[in-house]
């Protein structure tokens, strides 16, 4: 899942999947703003076949919550 979202990420924020870590995160790459955010969580959720909250958009801030948050939807 990890793989899958790096290349989501990579497509969503124009970058090399090589640049995106663990410790990439919102707040801590120019190209992560507002509106990438949005972008990156629609991708997310037509691809994972998921709606997310509001709550959850707020705290998907990198790669380990976000596929907490994909996990928790999808135990639903």
């Amino acid at each position: 899942m990890k793989d899958d979202i790096k290349a989501l990420m990579a497509v969503v924020f124009s970058i090399e999947k090589d640049l995106i870590d663990d410790r990439f995160a919102y707040g801590t790459n120019e190209k992560w703003d507002s509106i990438h955010h949005l972008n990156l969580i629609v991708e997310l959720e037509a691809h994972y076949g998921v709606i997310f909250e509001p709550e959850d958009i707020q705290i998907m801030t990198n790669i380990d919550k976000i596929i907490d948050c994909i996990n928790q939807k999808k135990k639903s």
